[in-house]
């Protein structure tokens, strides 16, 4: 199994080179590596989506590899885990494995629990330096953007909102930093202890990361603005290349670096960059079909004679062998060619940027989210534990065990998100408070049947606590009006809060020893009609239609509407006459004459139980 095992592995890490290497794979790729190898431990799929996991995408075939591989500059997806080798989730001690195997387990929660055991936990330092990796990266996308003021124009538009009173400051910053604190670290040991009481809930925890005068915040994002303003015109004045040459933005990079931004507005700079980038990508598809695909140009010419040449619209005539075979059939849409270049020409001339510094800004901020990205999972990794042991606390309150657990996880990512490491306390402090607001939040959304908002929640949850406190200390349940006064709430508040506790029983319960009933089989319909009178009811209808039966048909069907048998409304003799074009008189005839024969004892003795019933 070791040498299975070892050779299966290998070929895993010569697909990942390969992958690294030329930013993809294809799948035929994949099953030439694989050939030969048939042990169930590595399936394509399982290969896949470990591809998948370290940012290599997998495609069907060469031809399917997006465009944006025509430029080396444009990025690939980063995304690679902090180590190079990835591997399977592998289980030691399988009963089916000696001392030294190892082999795949299919178990999600198994795979999930022993993975979360290998991580180590962190040391304070440890967090800490995870905390600088991840604002490392989120500040070396912010500082791209100081080279080129006229893509910070959203952040005047975002706070104009803030004027109008459409948003608070603290919508778009969640705080400032001073220049000692960005480039060193002061810590006071003694906010642990101020900053996290007993009683500390999710509340305190907004109060001190809100802390601060949202005054002087403001002043300090106006001073930003008027330096936007004022790079602006450097802009203007110099130029692109001399702005940047003689290093005009840094006082604007200064500046962007001391705020700390809400992840909306993050990501609100990346996917500016990122939407601009698609955009052009979508013309050098047109270009690139149109090149390769139907004129059966080499693909590695293509892009080799068409980097730098984006909106060049003489490259069709310069750039291309007129001899070649594919030049006749390029030249057929040169047009639709040129028409692409002038619409990649137009998007680069908004953004103030030309092609290539669309591509290596992207290529950087994708660099700087993957060091990011990596530094969050790392630190949510590590702390999985804490999820799992505060979850196990929440157990039987409506939710299953890994459902509390995911929820927990997405408070754990939120407080990665949200965590301030100068202040002094460790991650797992300050996390424990998120993780525990996620789970129970989720507990009030999905664990009842009717769902209850979150603060009726709370107030049921004080309301039971209460409730038992009293009951311990007299030796009865409280009154609602004994709760209203403790409470604070008039004595009708209470008996609504009562009654909204109550949890709903599903009809289908089982009821009994043997539980071959249920609860809805016990409780009275008063709607319905009462059994006894429904069977009277169905009797009387077969009793009558038999009777009816014995008639001619023109005399039961006389009958019938004479006294709206089967029919939603009984007739006159005129509306019956006009149905038999007949008579008002001929038709008295007739229900006389058909009342008669209803008389005789052969006949009324079927019908003559009911009416001694109704006389009863």
């Amino acid at each position: 199994m070791n040498v299975e095992y070892n050779y299966g592995k290998s070929k895993i890490k010569a697909l990942i080179n390969l992958g690294k290497d030329k930013g993809f794979l294809t799948y035929s790729e994949i099953g030439n590596y694989l050939t030969g190898f048939t042990s169930d431990a590595y399936s394509i799929n399982d290969v896949v989506k470990l591809l998948g996991e370290i940012g290599i995408t997998v495609y069907d075939s060469d031809d399917s590899v997006d465009v944006s591989l025509i430029d080396d500059s444009s990025d690939h997806e980063i995304g690679f885990r902090g180590e190079s080798n990835s591997e399977f989730c592998f289980e030691k001690n399988h009963p089916n494995s000696d001392d030294e195997g190892i082999i795949l387990t299919n178990d999600p929660v198994r795979m999930y629990m022993r993975e979360m055991g290998v991580v180590e936990l962190l040391t304070k330092d440890g967090e800490i330096s995870i905390a600088k990796r991840i604002e490392e990266g989120i500040r070396e996308v912010i500082i791209l953007f100081a080279k080129y003021p006229k893509m910070l124009n959203f952040i005047v538009y975002e706070y104009d909102k803030v004027n109008d009173g459409l948003f608070k400051i603290f919508d778009l910053i969640s705080g400032t930093l001073t220049k000692d604190e960005i480039f060193g670290v002061v810590i006071n040991e003694n906010l642990l202890k101020n900053n996290f009481k007993n009683n500390c809930n999710i509340s305190d925890l907004e109060i001190i990361e809100n802390e601060g005068n949202e005054e002087e915040a403001k002043n300090k994002f106006i001073k930003l603005i008027l330096l936007m303003k004022k790079n602006q015109d450097l802009y203007d004045k110099y130029g692109k290349n001399k702005f940047i040459k003689y290093g005009l933005y840094k006082d604007l990079e200064n500046e962007l670096i001391t705020f700390k931004w809400v992840p909306k507005i993050f990501d609100t700079f990346t996917t500016l960059m990122k939407d601009i980038l698609l955009q052009i990508k979508k013309q050098e598809k047109i270009i690139f079909d149109i090149c390769v695909i139907k004129s059966e140009m080499p693909k590695e010419l293509f892009i080799s004679l068409f980097k730098e040449n984006e909106v060049n619209f003489l490259w069709v005539d310069l750039c291309i062998n007129k001899n070649s075979i594919y030049y006749k059939k390029i030249i057929m849409f040169k047009e639709h060619i040129i028409l692409a270049q002038k619409r990649i020409k137009e998007i680069v001339e908004n953004s103030s940027l030309n092609v290539f510094e669309v591509k290596l800004l992207n290529k950087r901020i994708a660099i700087s989210e993957a060091k990011a990205r990596r530094a969050k999972k790392e630190m949510v990794v590590a702390n999985l534990r804490l999820v799992i042991s505060i979850a196990k606390k929440y157990i039987n309150r409506g939710l299953q065990f890994l459902d509390l657990i995911q929820e927990g996880n997405i408070g754990l990512m939120k407080a990665v998100d949200k965590f301030e490491y100068r202040r002094g306390y460790k991650f797992s402090t300050y996390a424990t408070w998120w993780i525990r607001q996620a789970i129970t939040r989720s507990i009030a959304d999905q664990a009842r049947t009717i769902r209850i908002p979150v603060h009726m929640i709370e107030t049921i949850n004080k309301l039971n606590r209460i409730s038992r406190q009293m009951l311990q200390e007299i030796g009865r349940e409280p009154t609602p009006e004994e709760l209203g006064e403790i409470m604070g709430l008039s004595e009708d508040k209470i008996k609504k809060v009562m009654k909204v506790a109550k949890e709903p029983i599903s009809m289908e319960t089982p009821i009994g020893d043997e539980e071959d009933s249920s609860l809805g089989d016990f409780i009275e319909s008063i709607d319905d009609t009462h059994p006894v009178d429904a069977a009277i009811n169905e009797s009387l209808k077969e009793s009558t239609q038999h009777v009816l039966n014995g008639l001619t048909p023109r005399e039961a069907k006389v009958l019938r509407m004479r006294f709206g048998i089967e029919m939603n409304t009984d007739h006159t003799l005129e509306e019956v006459g006009k149905q038999f074009d007949v008579t008002r008189e001929r038709i008295r005839q007739i229900e006389a004459k058909a009342l008669r024969k209803l008389r005789q004892p052969s006949r009324a003795e079927h019908i003559q139980s009911f009416i001694d019933e109704d006389v009863e």
